[in-house]
């Protein structure tokens, strides 16, 4: 009698991805996620209007419920209003927090389908199982279902990317300024953006790139001016929302800045997350130094972004501000899937399901989720 091979099946990551197994993947990570709440919930007795109101989640919801003060307006109002539309729109039944929640689903569900409702392809689309896997599981990627702005901005930065690749810059700047709507980081994906429409056009001297790229900026601008105005209106200060950021603590002198590229500033801490910080910090420098000739323009977006992280003397918002940056992880999966064997492609992905988990529970318990 022939012996029936009982090795176990180890999936392929260097497999394709299709739209079922994203789909297959979303549904088990909401669920994973939700599961991991509920316990939480379950065990330090915590109802879920808290649970959903952890961290900045408070902020926008005291936005949503109140409005503007002038300490609240460090957090830029397209989500917000967002929000205060949906509740108009639901009749002011749901709170804040589990409202905020279900949109930012919605706009992650939205953003699944963009990748595969354009006909984009490239860093705009994994190619390879791997590729998605490493975004969605990436350390801190339950901040796309909760009450945050991640959601939002996640879907802007796809389409205003998938526009500058098609040429279509008015539309490009327009949506980059609406992402400098929604968040400090938004600016740096208008600078990209205003980069790539001025770069891409092959036919144009430098003189025609260079107005094209001030037309783009004025155009994003344009979109942004909308929030000091606002505050010039309300408070008579269009610059509140930057003094607000001094409630938050920023590098006062260049060495202190450049001691945090090297983790010697006094807020890091030689614990296990802080250095787990630094390690993922240190990696996506590995993919700049690595993929910049290729992709030059992510390139230039991920360089502003990690230049911007040190200004807070540590890295622990890597995390968070990683998550949104779906071409890096897509073009990095995608080449471990393609480059490293079956146990190194586990192996990390492994390492990120891990800390994803971790995060999500630490979120749950008010912990640093970051």
């Amino acid at each position: 009698m022939k012996k029936q091979n009982c090795n176990p099946y180890v999936p392929d990551l260097s497999d394709p991805l299709t739209g079922r197994f994203v789909l297959q993947t979303v549904l088990g990570f909401l669920s994973i996620h939700f599961l991991i709440w509920a316990v939480v919930a379950q065990m330090l007795q915590v109802e879920w209007l808290q649970l959903l109101n952890h961290w900045d989640s408070r902020w926008y919801s005291g936005i949503v419920q109140k409005g503007y003060a002038e300490k609240s307006l460090a957090f830029y109002p397209f989500y917000p209003f967002c929000i205060i539309a949906a509740a108009w729109g639901t009749g002011h039944w749901v709170p804040a927090p589990i409202l905020g929640a279900l949109v930012s689903t919605l706009l992650f569900l939205a953003f699944c389908g963009s990748i595969f409702s354009t006909k984009t392809s490239g860093p705009l689309r994994p190619k390879t199982k791997l590729g998605w896997l490493l975004f969605l599981c990436w350390p801190g990627s339950m901040i796309f279902h909760s009450h945050h702005t991640e959601s939002l901005f996640l879907f802007l930065t796809f389409w205003t990317f998938f526009h500058a690749q098609q040429r279509r810059w008015i539309l490009a700047s327009l949506l980059a300024g609406l992402c400098a709507l929604t968040r400090s980081h938004g600016v740096l994906v208008a600078i990209t953006a205003g980069v790539w429409v001025a770069m891409n056009a092959p036919t144009l001297g430098w003189g025609p790139r260079v107005r094209r790229f001030l037309l783009s900026g004025c155009l994003s601008a344009s979109i942004f001016s909308l929030f000091p105005l606002f505050q010039y209106y309300r408070f008579g200060d269009p610059f509140l929302f930057l003094k607000a950021q001094s409630l938050w603590t920023h590098a006062q002198t260049w060495k202190e800045y450049i001691g945090t590229f090297f983790f010697l500033s006094p807020h890091c801490v030689f614990t296990y997350m802080q250095v787990t910080h630094y390690i993922f910090f240190l990696g996506l420098w590995t993919w700049f130094v690595y993929f910049r000739r290729q992709h030059p323009f992510f390139a230039l977006y991920l360089f502003l972004v990690l230049m911007l992280i040190p200004a807070q003397l540590e890295v622990v918002n890597v995390f968070r501000f990683g998550a949104v940056l779906f071409p890096i992880l897509f073009i990095a999966g995608d080449w471990v899937a393609l480059t490293f064997p079956r146990a190194g492609q586990w192996g990390l992905l492994f390492y990120f399901i891990v800390h994803n988990l971790i995060i999500t529970m630490n979120y749950a318990a008010s912990r640093w989720s970051y």
